[in-house]
């Protein structure tokens, strides 16, 4: 000791102000650490409000999407319906067509029938009528 006995030596006072430095270096660290976080912190809530930004722009986005599929959907379905009733009444005026052109080639087919069996006809009577006479006066002569 340096004589005096209250006084600290110069080593417990290095020692001392070492500590008292450590200590305030640890409160300025601590303290910076604080400030860092109070930053990250409120960059956090920066970057969350912009998420909900942008997520409030995207649903409105989606919800202009779904309306423009919607809109074209409905479009679609109309060009469809319209084809639909395009599409029956061609089937409807091809069907009423065909039952004509049945009716037609039935009527035709009739007549035909009609000048065949009458030909039939008159052929047989022409070559029956002379063979049966034939018959009789053969008959007659016998």
């Amino acid at each position: 000791m340096n004589g005096r006995a209250e006084e600290p030596s110069a080593e417990e006072r290095i020692t001392r102000l070492e500590v008292l430095a450590q200590s305030a270096a640890t409160k300025t660290d601590f303290a910076n650490l604080k400030a860092e976080m109070a930053e990250l912190r409120a960059d956090m809530a920066e970057l969350r409000a912009e998420m909900k930004t942008e997520m409030a722009e995207l649903r409105a986005d989606m919800a202009e999407f779904k309306g423009e599929v919607k809109a074209e959907m409905a479009n679609l379905n109309g060009r469809m319906d319209a084809l639909d009733q395009k599409i029956e009444s061609g089937i409807a005026s091809l069907g009423s067509e065909m039952k004509a052109e049945m009716a037609a080639l039935r009527a035709e087919m009739h007549a035909g029938f009609v000048t065949t069996l009458r030909w039939m006809i008159g052929v047989m009577l022409g070559v029956i009528v002379p063979f049966f006479s034939a018959v009789l006066a053969i008959l007659k002569f016998l």
